[in-house]
């Protein structure tokens, strides 16, 4: 009798891995992000790929890869992608992920993680001194421009015809971290290790568990590393003068800013011009601007009523989106016919004055009208930064512990996705991915498949099957939590469980 041995590689806790290891990533890393596709290709075959391929590849204006199920689907098909990239460099590399839940015990000081050293990511705590550009060994790290809209024609291209979102003026060249936004250094710090538990112990669908992943785990993991500058407000300032609005509660709301601020026009009325030129245009002379004001001082001359009025979308939007845990803590509706503010959203705090709360909303609003710039990592061209490859891997560690675990696995884990409209969303809709990002083993279960559907690489992602070249090193430990879904149920109230349902029925 014989039998085949499968061989896979381990997914280690960056922190974990040797320096000679460590070293090796980072330096493959700098390959990846340091020449161009044909430059590559030339020198490390077909597998190279370029960071500017994945950044065009995730900032996509065809596929949907957030706030539904495809992202549980997609983001491990990504970073199968710059992983057969690494390997082409070295072939003996390591591939770390980012337990960023062990970092959350430095709460207000998550800056100060080793990963923002010089000699691994560089720092995010940038300011304008630096151009918010961090320093060490990705600080020449160059943001993909497209002006004639010809080399990426299916990526998401800002105004100056960089790949990012079409409300970002940012006319810079270069990679920009930062945590300061508008003058003050934001200090919300990452999820915890409960929202795992959390996560688990809550869902009663995949989408539901997607979706508190989504929201409660990812959440500001982008914004908090995006900064927002070049502003017409100094927030800084107004923290120095008003202490009592407390520093949390304004990190909260920089953070939702600089992730609405992709959308601004749907909330606001804006003029947003269609385009800009590089080398004549600035923030000064191409950016959106109100179509009602032209001041932040006119923000000043209008009573509290209407200041709140200008808001109520925008608030609405942020209550309804349940980002984090905090929207209940900072902002409430008003339910008082007694009140002038009866049915309107309003900052919220027993520590706050009523002048305190629509001194706050009128902040929000100069801020929302007049606003800044920001850094890539508020687009969908957040894999511009090469920190990037280390985030997302603990999204993918929870969705493959869900599949395994015996207390978990029989709730309602059909692709029941309620997705934006865009292609790769549904059970039998054909993603971007190739089988051979699963190191040819793919390529074995799916014979002549051009492209995947999220059917197949929910398949091909199975993690103890035989097609997954990767596991990871553990599921015991989740930051600085002994959280075992495989054996033990957590503290949170779960759903009675249930018997796994038919096969996937695309919706």
């Amino acid at each position: 009798r014989s039998s085949e041995a499968i061989s896979k590689y381990v997914r280690r806790e960056i922190r974990d891995l040797a320096k000679t290891d460590r070293e090796k990533y980072f330096s493959a890393l700098e390959v990846i992000y340091n020449h161009t596709q044909e430059e590559g290709t030339a020198i490390y075959g077909d597998d190279f790929t370029s960071y500017t391929e994945l950044v065009a590849g995730h900032d996509s204006i065809l596929y949907g890869y957030h706030t539904q199920n495809a992202f549980l689907t997609s983001h491990p098909a990504f970073q199968l992608q710059i992983e057969n990239s690494l390997r082409s460099v070295y072939d003996d590399v390591m591939y770390p992920y980012w337990d960023f839940l062990i970092d959350s015990r430095l709460g207000e000081n998550w800056a100060q993680s080793i990963l923002y050293s010089e000699d691994w990511f560089g720092p995010a705590n940038n300011t304008a001194d630096t151009d918010y550009r961090p320093a060490g060994r990705f600080t020449n790290v160059e943001i993909p421009f497209d002006t004639t809209e010809t080399e990426w024609p299916d990526a998401t291209h800002g105004p100056y015809g960089s790949i990012g979102n079409e409300l970002n003026f940012n006319p810079g060249k270069y990679l920009q971290r930062s945590n300061n936004f508008c003058g003050l250094q934001a200090t919300m710090g990452f999820a915890d290790c409960n929202y795992v538990s959390h996560c688990f112990g809550n869902y009663t669908s995949l989408y539901d568990f997607d979706t508190c992943v989504e929201k409660k785990v990812h959440a500001f993991l982008h914004s908090m590393h995006a900064g927002f500058f070049d502003c017409s407000v100094d927030w800084g300032t107004y923290y120095d003068d008003n202490p009592s609005v407390t520093i949390q509660r304004l990190s909260f709301f920089a953070n939702i800013i600089i992730q609405y601020s992709v959308d601004i026009d749907l909330y606001f009325s804006m003029d947003v011009p269609s385009s800009c030129t590089l080398g004549v245009d600035t923030v000064d002379t191409c950016l959106a601007t109100s179509s009602q004001f032209t001041s932040v001082e006119q923000i000043d001359a209008l009573n509290d009523t209407y200041t709140l009025d200008l808001m109520q979308d925008w608030y609405a939007a942020v209550v309804d989106i349940d980002m984090s845990t905090y929207n209940g803590l900072y902002i409430e509706k008003i339910d008082d016919s007694t009140s002038a503010w009866d049915g309107k959203y309003i900052p919220k705090g027993d520590d706050l004055t009523d002048e305190d709360k629509i001194a706050l909303n009128r902040l929000l609003l100069k801020t929302n009208l007049f606003f800044g710039v920001s850094g890539p990592m508020a687009t969908g061209a957040a894999s511009n930064d090469p920190i990037f490859w280390v985030m997302h891997q603990i999204f993918d560690k929870m969705a493959q512990s869900l599949r395994l675990s015996p207390n978990y696995n029989r709730g309602n884990l059909t692709w029941n996705n309620h997705g934006n409209g865009l292609d790769g969303e549904n059970w039998e809709g054909t993603t971007p991915f190739s089988p051979d990002i699963f190191s040819n083993l793919g390529t074995n279960l799916y014979p002549g498949t051009e492209l995947l559907t999220n059917k197949q690489l929910w398949a091909l992602l199975k993690p103890d099957g035989t097609d997954l070249p990767y596991v990871y090193d553990q599921f015991l430990h989740w930051g600085h939590c002994d959280f075992d879904p495989l054996e033990g149920v957590t503290p949170y109230p779960t759903a009675e469980p249930v018997m796994a349902p038919a096969p996937h029925v695309a919706r």
